[in-house]
């Protein structure tokens, strides 16, 4: 299904089924996005560190600028 044909079949009448499985969906993400964000904000992430073109070991990096995007969409939400 093409996004313009998702979108139509949502507005259309008599499909509130799917507008809500559509709203359920978006909520279902949000949530995954939220906890994803806070993952990686308080266990941070791991990032290879090369030396002379070999491994030397990794680095790990926290990522709030993520974390407190997440926070302000969820405000808009």
């Amino acid at each position: 299904m093409s996004r313009t044909s998702a979108y139509n079949l949502r507005d259309r009448d008599g499909a509130e089924s799917f507008a809500a499985a559509w709203d359920l969906a978006l909520e279902m993400g949000y949530g995954n996005a939220d906890d994803h964000a806070i993952t990686r904000a308080l266990d941070g992430y791991t990032v290879p560190y090369f030396y002379g073109g070999l491994l030397r070991g990794e680095i790990r990096r926290y990522d709030n600028r993520l974390l407190l995007a997440s926070l302000a969409a969820r405000d808009e939400r």
